[in-house]
């Protein structure tokens, strides 16, 4: 019995934090307007953190194991250090007061084609007031899918239809002033 009195603390301790969280930032994100001629609807949807637009150096990637389809319209996604392995070091980068570069990558499953959308930190978290979020304890990043459009073939004017449509919100806290 004691075992279980214990267990049950620790759980509503750790879930304590999280659930003092609140939406430090939300900004809505579209990828569309694909020049790719994709033959599937499944892709896997990565969110890449990197120093720069124009290298991959120190990339970290979160979301790395969501794999999405039309179907998955309405589902939340959601990273926390318990969920996902790049969260710890994603923190870091949306926080350290560097303007670096998000991603967010769409890959066809079959083919790896890519299609993406990327923004300097400071342009992404342009209601932050700072380059990034630095000073913000983030508890967890979720992505909501709030649409995805996929025609499955070519489309008047270019590729096939395709538009993916999520919105990010960065949960966490602000810390109170020291005395």
């Amino acid at each position: 019995m004691p075992i279980r009195f214990c267990c049950l603390l620790a759980a509503l301790f750790m879930g304590q934090a999280h659930a003092a969280s609140t939406p430090l930032f939300q900004r809505a994100i579209s990828i569309n307007k694909s020049t790719n001629d994709f033959a599937t609807s499944l892709f896997d949807l990565d969110l890449v953190l990197g120093d720069d637009a124009f290298t991959t150096a120190n990339p970290v990637t979160l979301f790395d194991d969501v794999a999405i389809e039309p179907a998955d319209a309405g589902t939340v996604y959601e990273a926390t250090s318990a969920t996902d392995p790049g969260f710890d070091e994603a923190v870091l980068r949306i926080t350290d007061g560097l303007d670096r570069f998000l991603q967010f990558l769409a890959t066809e499953v079959q083919s790896g084609r890519e299609q993406g959308i990327g923004f300097g930190e400071s342009g992404f978290f342009l209601a932050a007031g700072s380059p990034d979020l630095a000073g913000n304890i983030i508890d967890a990043i979720t992505l909501r899918l709030d649409g995805f459009t996929f025609s499955g073939g070519p489309v008047p004017g270019g590729g096939p239809e395709f538009e993916i449509l999520m919105t990010v919100t960065v949960l966490g806290r602000v810390p109170e002033p020291h005395s």
